[in-house]
């Protein structure tokens, strides 16, 4: 066994919590040896530079929210991003029925940007859609935004079978084990009510709207940091009735198991330094303590206001763990997400809050498949909205292979263009709409090399797409107006010039 982890609670809590809310005997060996190999395991994958992105979660949003919306903790959901071995993306996590239509779904993981965006306005099908969807976890193709390296999807956990000892330890881990939750709640937890509040400086109202710009841009950046490590005990207790819709409870009765979390965060201090290593991002746990914490979070008004529902945001977060075997510790694996929150139980100092953790979908020999992502959304009752997303996508990805084949545009700026518009069911509308923005990047990228090449400056030429692509990313819209994009794209360039200065 390897070093011994920083466990945030003693045997005698974890009796108290098994005789009050799991109803059966939590073996703390076996919660020990589990948080180690759990821990540990996390701790060696985010050393890897490849292998590290297995583990951080999704972060999702839509441009717009309702008008009814009041705080981002009702808005921003976490997910995971799955490649399939056909080589489509889907988005698997939670959604908000604050979620407005009119602009596009945002989905970013390490950083990584991951779009759907459907034609119509805020009465649009799939919006309505989402909104009147008895899951909470929804499952949508997306279309992948200018991917640099090979997706590395989470593996599914893998548990003892190996001889009669594995049996009967896993037997017993099946009871209860320790795992941990992936998320990036303490950045705002952690933020002032200013930025939490809607409208305020992340959420704000334009043109009688409520637009999420700001927040986008915050959530690319957190996406590419790793996530925060939660402590929780994994069950294998049945979800109670009612704690599900009765049209899916069916469904998930025997899938859906309970976990119990661990708060306040900033008890788990230890734990974070010891998986990450990096103190200056683990104090971050410290601002739900009520003590010395964000005084707005301890704020009676403000947190009955902005950050009463704050849990609600850990919708979707994956959940990894890995058992401990007679042979050793089982890598690490994702063993499902978070489908619902449910009570509070007070121990001592601490709180353990109960939630709902379902599966992900199956794997065909450790592979995702699409028939695998359509039989799972199918089994959540939002299979329809798969359908419908899938439709968008197809029509975006042959609107950007004709930019590419027909008109010579290279793959990024493809790329950048249909980021920026409208996708419909007839991929021939996606592909008129985007043609306007591509003859406006032709003749740029023509003036721009033309400038380069009368200047000499040769070595910047390899530059141009790029920098095109970046300039119309940033400018949306504005993008068709040629002049703009120009002195855009040229100052990109000037950038790499005095780059290569240093």
């Amino acid at each position: 066994m390897t070093e011994t982890v920083p466990i945030p609670v003693s045997s005698s809590v974890l009796g108290e919590l098994a005789s009050i809310g799991i109803g059966a005997a939590i073996e703390y060996p076996i919660i020990r040896d589990t948080a180690t190999c759990t821990a540990t395991g996390i701790k060696n994958l985010l050393s890897n530079l490849t292998q590290q992105y297995e583990l951080y979660p999704a972060l999702a949003i839509t441009d717009r929210v309702i008008s009814k919306t009041t705080s981002v903790f009702q808005v921003v959901r976490h997910g995971i991003i799955i490649r399939t071995v056909e080589g489509n993306y889907y988005y698997i996590g939670g959604k908000s029925n604050y979620w407005a239509g009119g602009r596009s779904f945002h989905a970013y993981q390490g950083s990584t940007e991951f779009l759907l965006s459907p034609q119509g306005k805020e009465s649009s099908p799939i919006w309505q859609m989402i909104r009147e969807a008895q899951s909470n976890i929804i499952v949508l193709q997306v279309k992948g935004i200018r991917i640099s390296q090979q997706w590395v999807n989470p593996k599914p956990t893998v548990n003892c079978q190996e001889i009669i000892v594995g049996w009967a330890l896993d037997v017993l881990e099946n009871v209860a084990r320790s795992s941990v939750v992936a998320n990036y709640l303490p950045y705002f937890t952690g933020s002032p009510v200013f930025n939490i509040k809607v409208p305020g400086i992340l959420i704000d109202e334009s043109g009688g709207k409520l637009t999420a710009s700001a927040l986008l841009e915050m959530l690319r950046s957190i996406s590419r940091r790793p996530p925060f490590p939660y402590y929780a005990i994994l069950t294998h207790k049945s979800i109670p009735p009612g704690s599900i819709p009765s049209g899916l409870y069916t469904n998930l009765k025997g899938f859906a198991e309970l976990i119990f979390m661990l708060f306040p965060a900033y008890i788990q201090t230890s734990l974070c330094n010891f998986i990450t290593g990096n103190v200056g991002e683990c104090v971050y746990l410290n601002y739900d303590s009520p003590t010395q914490g964000n005084s707005d979070f301890s704020n009676p008004t403000y947190y009955d206001a902005y950050y009463r529902y704050y849990k609600e945001m850990l919708i979707g977060a994956p959940v990894f763990s890995s058992y401990s075997c007679a042979s050793g510790c089982k890598p690490i694996g994702l063993s499902g997400l978070i489908y619902s929150i449910l009570d509070n139980i007070g121990i001592r100092e601490y709180t353990f809050t109960s939630m709902i953790v379902i599966p992900t979908p199956k794997t065909v020999n450790g592979e995702y498949t699409d028939d695998s992502i359509m039989e799972y959304a199918n089994m959540l009752g939002v299979g329809d909205i798969l359908s419908l997303s899938k439709k968008y996508v197809s029509s975006a990805s042959k609107a950007e292979a004709t930019l590419i084949s027909a008109l010579g545009l290279s793959a990024a700026v493809a790329s950048a263009i249909i980021a920026i518009v409208t996708w419909y069911e007839d991929w021939e509308r996606t592909y008129n709409e985007a043609k306007k923005y591509a003859d406006t990047a032709k003749n740029v990228i023509d003036r721009v090399r033309n400038y380069l090449n009368s200047t000499h400056q040769y070595d910047l030429l390899s530059y141009v797409d790029e920098c095109v692509a970046d300039s119309i990313s940033e400018l949306g819209n504005e993008a068709l107006n040629e002049d703009e994009l120009y002195n855009y794209t040229i100052s990109c360039v000037a950038e790499h010039r005095e780059n290569q200065a240093y």
